[in-house]
């Protein structure tokens, strides 16, 4: 999905919505700010690894959405 999409589909819900991931096991967690990050498309294929890995440089630019469980 790219950031065009996403916005997209984010203009459908109300602005005051609180924004959550799903948590590890169980529950939704809030999200952190959005970062960029360079990733390599399809490196993994075991059901229980996302496809894409996030890596140092000369990967594709992408952007992190990722949950923080509160403290």
């Amino acid at each position: 999905m790219t950031v065009t999409e996403l916005i997209a589909h984010l203009r459908c819900f109300d602005g005051d919505h609180r924004v959550v991931v799903r948590g590890y096991e169980e529950g939704v967690d809030d999200i952190l700010p959005p970062r960029g990050v360079e990733i390599v498309l399809d490196v993994h294929d075991e059901d229980w690894n996302g496809p894409h890995d996030m890596v140092e440089s000369a990967g594709e630019p992408a952007i992190l959405i990722a949950g923080v469980r509160p403290r």
